[in-house]
């Protein structure tokens, strides 16, 4: 049903300007038979007839101004574009109205210029965003990656250390036996003072077995300086809250918009998208305007043609 109503108020909109136009054919081709007798007769015939023309002059300029408001498909402008709509006077011809649409074609590309340099600006603020997200990404893998390799290393070293340990006690064991006691002679001499028997090593994974990373060695539980620990790179990410200037910005002030004084207070993405946004419904109604105004002087240029010719 929708399509319909506008199909239909299309089809009526064509109907009402072939009407109009239909008007302003008929009323040149009398001005054309009026226009002889401004040259013979009575001067009282003659001012009768110039009066006539001149009334139809009017109801066409009157038809005019009706077909050029059914022609002109610029949408009605929003409220802070006001400054950025140019004033159309009734008895405007087509070098007064060429020049103003002149106007409008030179403040679209003076905008067109601050929306690609604002486009770009965007296009970087995205990639640094990518390139700190994939640095911190890196960073954790580097970490995790880091912690497993020095947990593993413990491991391997803890159990080196209790299997040396075993070894080394059962060999003394087995070469020199330890004396009984005369008062429990099913228990071995636990003193002190007994010789042959090493002291196993420290199984500390904090002291002691140093290990090579990265070309440095550190101690398996250390975070100092030669540690074995990977630096993590340092990366600035735009902060979210940076380019609060941007945020007073309007649509009343793109003209005057200094694109390179956004670059230096910061990066704003939300404000920055929304510019951008702003900037191209803007450059899509100059675009409008501009060219309604060159139909409408081509339009009186095609009239005055008829009228004039013989």
């Amino acid at each position: 049903k929708l399509a319909q109503a506008l199909t239909d108020e299309a089809d009526a909109k064509a109907e009402v300007e072939r009407a109009v136009r239909g008007g302003v054919g008929r009323i040149d081709r009398e001005i054309r038979t009026l226009v002889p007798g401004l040259k013979t007769g009575a001067l009282a015939e003659r001012q009768q007839t110039a009066r006539e023309i001149n009334g139809l002059r009017e109801t066409r300029k009157a038809l005019r101004d009706a077909l050029a408001a059914l022609e002109d498909q610029t949408p009605a402008p929003r409220k802070e574009w006001a400054q950025y709509q140019v004033h159309i006077e009734p008895l405007d011809g087509p070098s007064e109205l060429n020049e103003k649409a002149d106007f409008v074609e030179d403040t679209r590309d003076k905008l067109k210029k601050k929306r690609l340099a604002l486009a770009r600006l965007l296009q970087e603020a995205k990639q640094e965003r990518e390139i700190a997200r994939a640095a911190r990404d890196f960073d954790t893998y580097v970490r995790l990656f880091d912690e497993e390799t020095r947990t593993d290393r413990v491991t391997r070293q803890s159990a080196t250390a209790l299997a040396t340990a075993d070894r080394t006690n059962d060999g003394a064991e087995v070469a020199n036996p330890a004396p009984e006691s005369p008062n429990n002679s099913g228990q071995p001499n636990t003193d002190s003072q007994t010789d042959g028997t090493p002291t196993p090593p420290s199984t500390d994974p904090g002291r002691g077995n140093g290990f090579e990373l990265g070309g440095q060695v550190g101690n398996a539980g250390g975070d100092k300086v030669g540690s074995g620990q990977i630096p993590s790179p340092t990366v600035s990410t735009p902060s979210a809250e940076a380019g609060s200037v941007a945020r007073d910005l309007n649509a009343e002030l793109l003209i005057n918009l200094r694109v390179d004084e956004l670059a230096a207070q910061g990066l704003d993405m939300a404000t920055l998208e929304r510019l951008v946004e702003e900037l191209e419904a803007l450059d899509g109604y100059l675009d409008g305007q501009a060219k309604a105004i060159r139909q409408r002087a081509q339009n009186i240029e095609a009239e005055d043609a008829k009228t004039l010719a013989p």
